[in-house]
């Protein structure tokens, strides 16, 4: 008992943190797109340097230890570019988040069509509305270019932080319920 009402107060807190936290990111999405783009490619750098590090040591285990070598090469070339160019990086990262929307509402389509047996009533429509907001999306953010880069990144990372709050928050509401019962 003691433990599930530590849960759900840590939940609540973590609720409120991220609400916060994703409130003020979408206020300064520029700041957070940037500071995203630039964790990344510190990202691709440690992840490059650990492959090639990892392969010296299993160079005679391994089949292909040139193939290894080259895909660390090529994630540390890539986060040392990204770092040295990150408007490049942020339009790039943009027009990737954009074409993602396009075929994740393809999917979302497909999926409801060949589904439509079993997601009976309103689910192929909801299906039908949600892949229109996501090519709706990726039309805002690729015909936005380059505008859009400045500000997609951090506004997407800020409503994630903010929808997981809200989560949180609503876990922590049904636990208090919960707890009151027992």
């Amino acid at each position: 008992m003691e433990v599930t009402k530590k849960l759900f107060t840590t939940m609540l807190i973590e609720g409120i943190f991220f609400v916060i936290l994703g409130i003020l990111i979408m206020l300064m999405p520029q700041i957070a797109t940037l500071g995203a783009t630039l964790i990344l490619s510190i990202g691709l750098i440690i992840a490059g340097i650990y492959k090639l590090i990892s392969t010296i040591i299993l160079r005679k285990e391994l089949e292909n230890p040139w193939l290894s070598s080259l895909i660390g090469i090529l994630l540390i070339g890539a986060g040392v570019y990204m770092s040295a160019k990150p408007i490049f990086s942020i339009l790039l990262l943009t027009l990737i988040i954009g074409i993602y929307f396009i075929f994740d509402g393809i999917n979302t389509i497909a999926l409801s069509i060949q589904n439509r047996n079993l997601i009976k009533g309103s689910g192929v429509a909801l299906g039908i509305i949600a892949a229109i907001i996501q090519f709706f999306l990726a039309f805002i953010i690729i015909f936005g270019l380059p505008s859009s880069a400045l500000w997609v990144i951090g506004l997407l990372i800020g409503a994630n932080m903010l929808v997981g709050g809200i989560t949180m928050i609503s876990f922590y509401g049904s636990g208090k319920k919960y707890l009151s019962e027992l």
